[in-house]
């Protein structure tokens, strides 16, 4: 689902005022290959769309582009009026690639775990088995919200609209984080428990991990009470705005709260231990007892799962 919704606000960040925007976007920053087949679908579907409303014999539609429609345009784009079918093609993006996500997920969970229940960490932990799809979310999907700078100038936006594309940014970093301390370290604890006993490492477990991860469950902690503190502010400023008025949401008194706390010292934690961190992985990345569990657990949840550990992680690490 965060995947979908992360899907959902890149293709929104642009504004698209047409089918043609949200195609020639796809093009730019999609894969090759995934674009060429995601536009497809989503043609497919929009087409099956206006059969529908023109009464002429079509599939049906999986989404319910009508119910979607407004709360799109007010909530993600901002505007009050938009074509139908651009809607209806943003959703047809977003589906194909929930799809492929699904099917390959399925893949694994049925070579990998003889299992037919698709969890949340199988979809992470799969979904890096597809280097298309681990390119995607782990590199091109950083770009192409900073991309989004060279669509809107952020400062043509009104006071409301920003309110909503900062929580659209920290809902993606914290789905970034979660990955980071629900995937790759729950792997290295589970890596130590088993390599390093009796202790054969100079640090204890605990130790390594905090050299390797810091206080990042601090940050994840951190980041999800200030983006549910400004979703709560805009809950109460929709429940008490009347129609109508000119009246925007005073988020202001979110980051002043946390300010006035010094709740942002997480990050100066954080950094100072960067060094330590990078240092403290490379050091447990040519030990040959975690290369030897790397190879073959890692290889047992996705086949690229050792990249994952030696060229993602170190990325993911730098962003908070």
């Amino acid at each position: 689902e965060d995947l979908l919704f992360k899907i959902l606000s890149v293709l929104c960040s642009i504004r698209p005022r047409s089918v043609q925007d949200v195609e020639d976007y796809v093009n730019k920053t999609f894969d090759q290959q995934v674009g060429k087949w995601a536009n497809k679908e989503a043609h497919s579907i929009k087409d099956c769309y206006l059969a529908s409303k023109t009464k002429k014999q079509a599939k049906p539609i999986n989404m319910p582009v009508d119910k979607i429609h407004q709360p799109l345009c007010k909530e993600a784009l901002g505007i009050s009026k938009l074509d139908p079918t651009v809607t209806c093609y943003i959703l047809g993006i977003v589906e194909y690639m929930g799809a492929d996500i699904l099917k390959l997920a399925g893949n694994y969970i049925r070579n990998a775990r003889h299992s037919t229940i698709i969890s949340a960490e199988a979809v992470k932990v799969a979904m890096r088995a597809d280097k298309v799809l681990l390119d995607f979310f782990e590199q091109d999907i950083q770009q192409m919200m900073r991309m989004e700078v060279k669509w809107m100038d952020r400062s043509k936006m009104s006071y409301n609209e920003l309110v909503k594309d900062i929580m659209a940014e920290e809902t993606r970093y914290l789905s970034e984080i979660s990955v980071v301390t629900k995937v790759f370290r729950k792997f290295f604890s589970d890596a130590l428990e088993a390599i390093n006993r009796p202790q054969k490492f100079e640090d204890s477990n605990e130790k390594i991990l905090e050299n390797i991860f810091g206080n990042l469950l601090s940050v994840e902690e951190f980041t999800a009470q200030l983006l549910g503190s400004l979703e709560d502010t805009m809950e109460m400023f929709a429940d008490t705005n009347d129609a109508g008025t000119d009246k925007s949401p005073l988020v202001g008194m979110c980051f002043e709260d946390v300010a006035v706390e010094m709740e942002f010292g997480v990050y100066e934690i954080y950094a100072e231990n960067y060094t330590e961190s990078q240092t403290q992985l490379a050091d447990l990345l040519r030990k040959p007892e975690f290369n030897a569990y790397l190879k073959q657990h890692g290889s047992s949840l996705c086949s690229n799962f050792q990249e994952a550990v030696h060229y993602v992680l170190p990325k993911m690490l730098i962003e908070p």
